[in-house]
């Protein structure tokens, strides 16, 4: 997924959390559309330290784009905005590797969360990951 520097509209709640992942990471390759603007101001206002805390977990990463480091800054976005308190980030940063060990990459698992997240929810993307693994033989 490519970004240009305007700002791209964003019809679901993941894409404004790729968009503000991609605008965490410098603020130079993209403008925030007005839904990406107001996760950030959600977020800042309930946690005040969150770019000191995004940046110490993600700036030291030598694998910045890999599929596992995106999906983690993505699901690092979703926690601050659906969990009360940071003692709920270790659950999406699992997950991220959950996903990625049933798709294999970004866009399989990208396209799970387009299909799966219900925009309306109140907890969108904790709502998408909690399901059921068939057991073996099962349909």
């Amino acid at each position: 997924m490519q970004l240009r520097k305007e700002a791209l509209p964003s019809d679901s709640y993941v894409d404004s959390l790729y968009m503000l992942t991609v605008y965490c990471d410098d603020k130079n390759k993209t403008r925030l559309d007005k839904r990406a603007q107001v996760m950030l101001m959600t977020i800042d206002k309930k946690f005040p330290t969150f770019v000191t805390d995004y940046q110490r977990r993600f700036s030291q990463n030598g694998e910045k784009n890999s599929d596992i480091c995106m999906l983690q800054k993505i699901m690092f976005l979703a926690a601050c905005l659906e969990s009360a308190d940071k003692a709920q980030f270790s659950q999406y940063l699992n997950f991220a590797r959950t996903l990625l060990q049933l798709f294999g990459g970004n866009r399989d698992v990208m396209t799970f969360l387009h299909r799966h997240v219900q925009q309306a929810a109140k907890l969108p993307i904790h709502d998408a990951c909690i399901f059921q693994l068939p057991k073996e033989g099962e349909k």
